[in-house]
């Protein structure tokens, strides 16, 4: 049985963290603090030092809880809003050196990225858009039919060819043509659910979703076919999610009573993860693209995040986490 281990980290900021993004092996974590005036704080070293703010400074938003990185943490696009409904959505694609509007205000919605960052998805005024040239051109995609939707819950695999966008409230969907024609693939039956949170393996095989106080899910042939998880029991969880490219899953809950979890059988069994100890806490994780690290944020008042990295049993070939 794998067991864990946590380094403790010190923020940036020490207080209250809505979101962060971690690239493809590990090397380049990205903070964002809640209520820091739209801060964005880097570490190149596993968390142990930050650099400065490299945020869109000249904008006096504060950070919204989406954010992502391409595999190399070059392209990263995130949210921002003024503390009511107006938000905003800015990427970059030189590491955060200079930020780019993507035009895409308004409403509340998730953003996403592929492995390399030319494909884009954002929200803007409750509608879905997407970018295949790196925020160069958006196209409205319009799985639901023509309307205002809450967009909250976006992914796509390595290549942006297959992608997954979830209503709060509503519908879940999916594309295999990088958007070009969309299926409803609704877990649970026809009812509507407030989804708010998607990750996926590398090539879309292994998906995870879950809903803002509900349940989660698993597919493991595209979202084909889905099978409710209960890594915290038979409870309503406000669940976030991240998966690495061969399917190593990770589930936490946002709620104040919250624990987070780990799988490695692409969701069958789950593992308790305690990067504190035995208490509850507001969770984030994420897990890089190549499975073999993790950061955990705790959203709660607290001065402090959680490194642990995952290595690669020998000769065996189950993952053991240090």
């Amino acid at each position: 049985m794998p067991t864990i281990s946590w380094t403790q980290r010190t923020k940036k900021n020490s207080g209250f963290s809505i979101g962060h993004a971690i690239n493809a092996d590990g090397s380049v974590i990205i903070e964002q603090p809640r209520n820091v005036g739209g801060s964005l704080y880097k570490s190149t070293n596993l968390g142990a030092s930050w650099g400065d703010n490299f945020s869109p400074a000249t904008y006096n938003l504060l950070n919204s809880g989406h954010i992502f990185t391409d595999d190399d943490a070059s392209v990263i696009i995130a949210k921002f809003f003024d503390g009511g409904s107006n938000y905003k959505t800015f990427f970059s694609v030189n590491g955060g050196t200079n930020w780019t509007d993507a035009n895409k205000d308004g409403g509340a919605g998730g953003v996403a990225l592929d492995a390399d960052g030319s494909v884009m998805l954002a929200v803007g005024s409750s509608r879905l858009y997407k970018s295949v040239d790196t925020g160069s051109n958006w196209t409205e995609m319009t799985p639901a039919g023509a309307g205002t939707k809450s967009w909250n819950c976006l992914c796509m695999d390595n290549d942006g060819s297959l992608m997954i966008a979830g209503i709060s409230g509503g519908r879940l969907y999916k594309s295999t043509d990088t958007g070009a024609n969309w299926s409803e693939i609704q877990p649970a039956g026809a009812a509507n659910k407030s989804w708010g949170t998607a990750a996926c393996s590398s090539d879309g095989t292994y998906i995870i979703v879950g809903e803002k106080t509900g349940r989660l899910y698993t597919s493991s042939n595209s979202g084909v076919n889905w099978t409710e998880r209960q890594p915290a029991g038979a409870n309503d969880i406000f669940w976030d999610v991240d998966c690495s490219d061969d399917g190593i899953m990770v589930a936490s809950s946002r709620d104040s009573a919250g624990r987070t979890y780990i799988s490695f059988d692409y969701g069958v069994t789950w593992e308790e993860m305690r990067p504190i100890n035995d208490s509850n806490y507001q969770w984030s994780v994420r897990i890089s693209a190549d499975g073999t690290k993790m950061f955990a944020q705790n959203h709660g008042n607290s001065a402090y995040s959680y490194y642990g990295e995952i290595i690669t049993a020998s000769p065996s070939n189950f993952l053991q986490l240090l």
